[in-house]
């Protein structure tokens, strides 16, 4: 999981310096941003807004931060957010992500700050902000081992990151659910699964009750942030290596039984052959 690569693109990017990300069907991280693609429409509506004051507001606290340590620094910068955020429009865009590696493609749609001048669209100036792709982008690649009903979830907790963490933090926990049954755990409530599966799997059962508990926080409560988000993600990341471990144990076992199989019966007639020789 490239954390770097989320973490740029949580708050408004510049289209010409989006990251290349990790494509959903080769799985290679090829994806582009297809610029000539994007389509943006102007709008007013209130959702659009607060998502840019919210960003802004992120933009001030950070400057104040850097301000209390060194002022000149701030200063600085904050003009630079000033001149930013100066003569931008908020707007939607809908837009395509190319692969260069197989040729599929994504669609995007979200938020944008765009740029106007001369009342002509400034469109490499622009900022924007995904809320939805289509298919799902992976933030970290789930084994082929993993089955496909965790799969679907996992890919939708993903996807919501990018517009409604309690959604993302919900779909965090009814993947963790599904995992538990999956792998034989069925109890009254995903507590009680977690706490069977302790003796069996220690590790992995303190790791579930991680993300249990971010994402109950999600659907209940107002706390969790991306940062977090991106922490259970990782966290869920090892968690779900737990199929791809138990497939090799049960290739190594099979190896094991073969290799007993073929060479025990051959030990007890040695044992015979050098006692009869020793015997003569």
């Amino acid at each position: 999981m490239n954390r770097i690569t989320w973490e740029t693109i949580v708050n408004f990017t510049n289209v010409n310096k989006y990251p290349i990300l990790p494509c959903p069907y080769c799985k290679e991280t090829n994806l582009e941003i297809d610029k000539s693609s994007i389509t943006y429409r102007k709008v007013t509506c209130e959702d659009t807004s607060s998502l840019i004051q919210e960003d802004i507001r992120s933009q001030v606290a950070t400057v104040a931060t850097i301000a209390e340590k060194n002022i000149l620094l701030g200063a600085i910068l904050g003009f630079g957010a000033i001149a930013t955020y100066k003569g931008k429009e908020p707007a939607k865009f809908l837009s395509f992500f190319s692969c260069n590696n197989c040729g599929e493609h994504v669609t995007a749609t979200g938020t944008a700050q765009l740029v106007e001048k001369n009342n002509q669209e400034n469109t490499n100036s622009s900022l924007i902000k995904v809320e939805y792709f289509s298919p799902p982008i992976p933030v970290f690649a789930i084994s082929p081992n993993v089955p496909i009903a965790i799969q679907r979830e996992v890919l939708q907790s993903f996807n919501h990151f990018h517009s409604d963490l309690s959604s993302s933090g919900a779909k965090l926990r009814r993947s963790i659910e599904r995992m538990c049954s999956e792998l034989g755990f069925k109890e009254k409530n995903l507590h009680s699964s977690i706490s069977s599966m302790e003796k069996e799997f220690p590790r992995e059962a303190k790791l579930f009750n991680s993300l249990k508990l971010i994402g109950n926080e999600a659907t209940h409560g107002y706390t969790v942030n991306e940062e977090d988000l991106l922490d259970a993600f990782e966290v869920q990341d090892f968690v779900l290596g737990l199929f791809e471990r138990i497939k090799e144990e049960r290739e190594i076992e099979e190896k094991s039984r073969k290799l007993e199989e073929k060479f025990k019966t051959k030990h007890p007639q040695q044992i015979k052959k050098l006692v009869n020789k020793k015997v003569e």
